[in-house]
């Protein structure tokens, strides 16, 4: 599990590959990385998210922006800067 104690904002990456593993990233930070998923391939694949605090009282997490891609790796990139000629 990856864990923050903290009340800060957090940024988590969660890649799964064609080969059944999967990457965390958080803040930047690889966390688990070639960790295997396991799996029927005849289930519905699903990966859980569980968030939560330190007790069942209140709310213990929120989050924004959650997306769903496909992924590639490395991922594409852009540069900015001076008009290159020949």
């Amino acid at each position: 599990s990856i864990e923050t104690n903290d009340k800060e904002w957090h940024d988590y990456t969660i890649a799964a590959n064609t080969t059944n593993y999967i990457k965390i990233v958080k803040d930047g930070q690889v966390k688990i990385s070639n960790k295997p998923l396991n799996y029927n391939a005849d289930v519905f694949r699903y990966i859980q998210i569980w968030l939560c605090g330190g007790s069942f009282t209140g709310p213990g997490a929120f989050f924004d922006n959650i997306r769903v891609r496909k992924y590639t790796d490395p991922e594409p990139s852009i540069s900015v800067g001076d008009e290159e000629t020949s």
